[in-house]
């Protein structure tokens, strides 16, 4: 397993791929380490000034600590040890130097605005298919743009809150074992969820997509602390809620928390600030998606507020 300090956040990060995702519209805090309430789906691209270098918490199933760096170059970004130079490129696509080779990130506080997700051709999304992918047609997209404050640039999805159409975006060509990492932007107070509705995040791993068909695993995080591991092969109301293995729950997420998910063989799990909060133990192999992508994905119902909740920065790949 390779670590990696990552800009904004100390991270040891486990590279995962999702295929297609959907989920159990149920809502609420998670009970013996899993709840489902929708599915989203999402990716992850790269942004055109890098990531900026922050301080950042441990994540993981180890968790490591990281260091702040500091950037050099006009657009670069800085690595928890040092400093590197970056280079932009369309859409915002940048790689932190300090990220090891088949890693990709991006810090969405710096990425072009944009809907569709794509970052230049990147991304593959519910309008554009990349590394052999097919664009589904029948979901829909992650975007970026303005948060609920005004100020910072986040990705977020665009689901109308109707049926499972979740919104997505991912990268291919991570082959094998895969990590996700991300950090969280919330609005302060904001919990749906407590309301009767729900508004998920998710990070997806071995996706892979089709002319109206996604598969991947799925790994939800609800704006209530809900959490749960799904499998979802098909169109958007083809899924099954697969997450059995239990961990520390009900946190309710916050801005800035640390949410990492991976897949070692055919083990699946989701991680809070470095603490495990779900999981799926193997099982039964074929509800393992085995797809190249690793992204990020969203979801919502009547009452949430789509730039509420969403994505910072994430960086993703191979373990």
């Amino acid at each position: 397993m390779r670590t990696t300090a990552w800009i904004g956040v100390g991270l040891t990060l486990a590279m995962a791929i999702g295929v297609a995702c959907s989920h159990a519209d149920t809502g609420g805090p998670s009970s013996g380490g899993t709840t489902s309430g929708g599915t989203t789906s999402g990716g992850s691209s790269s942004g055109a000034s890098g990531s900026s270098g922050s301080s950042g918490a441990s994540s993981g199933a180890s968790g490591s600590s990281g260091s702040s760096g500091s950037s050099s170059g006009a657009s670069g970004s800085s690595g928890s040890s040092g400093s590197s130079s970056g280079s932009s490129g369309d859409g915002g696509t940048a790689f932190d130097a300090s990220v090891p080779d088949g890693s990709y990130a991006i810090d969405f506080t710096t990425a072009v605005i944009e809907n569709p997700l794509s970052a230049g051709g990147r991304w593959t999304n519910n309008t554009q298919g990349t590394g052999g992918n097919v664009a589904p047609g029948n979901m829909t997209s992650m975007r970026v743009d303005l948060a609920s404050d005004g100020v910072t640039k986040i990705a977020f999805d665009t689901h109308g809150g109707v049926d499972y159409d979740d919104s997505f975006a991912f990268v291919p060509d991570f082959p094998g074992d895969q990590y996700i990492e991300a950090v969280i932007y919330k609005e302060p107070g904001y919990n749906p969820n407590a309301s009767g509705s729900n508004h998920e995040l998710e990070l997806i791993v071995g996706c892979s997509s089709a002319a109206g068909s996604r598969t991947w695993n799925e790994f939800l995080f609800n704006s209530g602390g809900g959490v749960d591991v799904v499998y979802l092969n098909g169109g958007p109301a083809d899924f099954t809620v697969i997450g059995n293995v239990g961990g520390s729950t009900g946190t309710i997420p916050k801005d800035g928390d640390v949410v990492r998910a991976t897949r070692i063989g055919n083990v699946l799990s989701l991680y809070l600030n470095g603490v495990k909060v779900a999981g799926y133990d193997g099982t039964d192999p074929s509800k393992v998606a085995k797809g190249s992508g690793i992204g990020i994905a969203g979801f919502i119902r009547p009452g949430a507020t789509h730039n509420k909740y969403g994505f910072k920065r994430v960086v993703m790949g191979r373990l």
